[in-house]
């Protein structure tokens, strides 16, 4: 299949007020192919997002961005202990999920979801101590 990807700018309501523009790949019309590894038979296709789609997206993640950025450490790693929860009570299901999706074998899928769940605990465990916070800054020590 030809790569018929474009660019495109992001508009300045999907990046925040006052910040800059920039690039995209948008995929054109391109179906994203998934193949079982073990037969190399083609599983399922999934469409793209259109651009419309992808700004919507954006968007979204601004108007949330604005409403999580005040929220504490101890919010933030509450909602990743409650991730790993789903991540392990669902790991059966989401693990067939990244098998469709990915074309990864069932056993590599389910360690990839434990490795989710651990990585959320680890740092909703490590998070504040790993980090700090000055103003609007925040880097990695």
């Amino acid at each position: 299949m030809a790569d018929r990807r474009t660019t495109s700018n992001v508009t300045d309501a999907a990046v925040g007020p006052g910040l800059p523009r920039i690039g995209v790949w948008v995929a054109a019309a391109m179906a994203i192919a998934t193949t079982n590894p073990a037969t190399g038979e083609a599983v399922r296709e999934f469409d793209t997002l259109t651009e419309a789609q992808l700004e919507e997206k954006l968007q979204r993640s601004w108007e949330a961005f604005g409403t999580y950025r005040d929220t504490t450490f101890e919010q933030r790693a509450g909602w990743l202990r409650r991730a790993a929860d789903i991540f392990d009570e669902d790991n059966g299901r989401l693990a067939q999920l990244a098998t469709l999706e990915m074309g990864k074998t069932l056993v590599a899928a389910r360690v990839e979801v434990t490795k989710c769940a651990d990585g959320c605990r680890w740092y909703a465990d490590h998070a504040a101590e790993s980090w700090q916070v000055n103003a609007k800054t925040i880097w990695v020590q």
